[in-house]
């Protein structure tokens, strides 16, 4: 996804951060190390004091490394608040690239290259299958998924049919269906619902439609994944004509919430 798009989607990312650009992070190794080189990365971490318990209590966590640290001098800073007094030890690390997409908590961010800074920005707008997937990896990682589609949520009112909002409609195995707002400000205005009560128009491929006063298309990447592109402004023609579909699954609402419980 191009930049200029991930800017319209998201916001920067300060108040979930500890530390959320390089620039202060570099300030703040070179107190201990002048010659440092600062990098975002992913790394393997031990959340367990007990060296004898390492081994068995691994996750992943998100840092800035520096890669010229000496020996016996700290090498890495956390990036998130949550993350802050959790981290003794780091192993397998992986640099985070230009753009790419990660997931903390719950919620989703990039890194946003400018320059020779890096700066970490979190999505308000879930825009992809594969962000989706990422979410579930990271909340739910035994989750197994059937199927993922784009979907118009409408409500039944005396008027007609409300548009309410658009959302992810993930179809899991376990008997439930999942509703993920496409936009994150959507979450608390879903559970005012009942969602069987709700009507569910999938949006087709290449289909054009409106969302938080914006345009978008569903398209369909190389992996044969669907993403939102926005395009230009134009006039939107609603189809009237929309059809519910009967499910043995069971439908709830996506909490964003760490695979931990936190």
């Amino acid at each position: 996804m191009d930049k200029e798009f991930l800017r319209q989607v998201s916001v920067l990312a300060e108040s979930e951060c500890l530390i959320s650009n390089k620039k202060f992070a570099e300030e703040l190794m070179r107190i201990q190390n002048p010659n440092c080189d600062i990098v975002l990365a992913s790394v393997s971490a031990s959340h367990c004091c007990d060296v004898e318990e390492v081994s068995s209590v691994r996750d992943f966590s998100f840092v800035w490394y520096d890669r010229n640290a000496k020996e016996n001098e700290n090498n890495f800073l956390p990036v998130f608040f949550s993350e802050s007094d959790e981290i003794p030890a780091v192993s397998d690390i992986f640099e985070i690239d230009e753009n790419d997409i990660f997931c903390n908590e719950g919620m989703v961010y990039y890194a946003e290259f400018s320059g020779d800074n890096v700066v970490i920005r979190r999505l308000n707008m879930l825009y992809s299958q594969e962000i989706v997937e990422k979410i579930y990896s990271d909340t739910d990682p035994n989750a197994v998924i059937e199927d993922i589609f784009l979907i118009n949520i409408k409500d039944v009112t005396r008027e007609g049919m409300k548009y309410l909002m658009t959302c992810w409609y993930i179809i899991k195995n376990d008997g439930y269906i999942e509703y993920m707002p496409m936009f994150l400000d959507d979450v608390a205005l879903l559970a005012q619902y009942d969602l069987p009560s709700l009507v569910c128009e999938e949006i087709k491929l290449a289909q054009r439609f409106s969302s938080h006063d914006k345009y978008f298309s569903l398209q369909k990447d190389v992996q044969g994944k669907i993403f939102v592109q926005r395009e230009a402004d134009f006039t939107l023609l609603v189809n009237e004509k929309v059809s519910t579909k009967s499910s043995k699954h069971t439908a709830k609402i996506i909490h964003f919430k760490p695979k931990n419980g936190g």
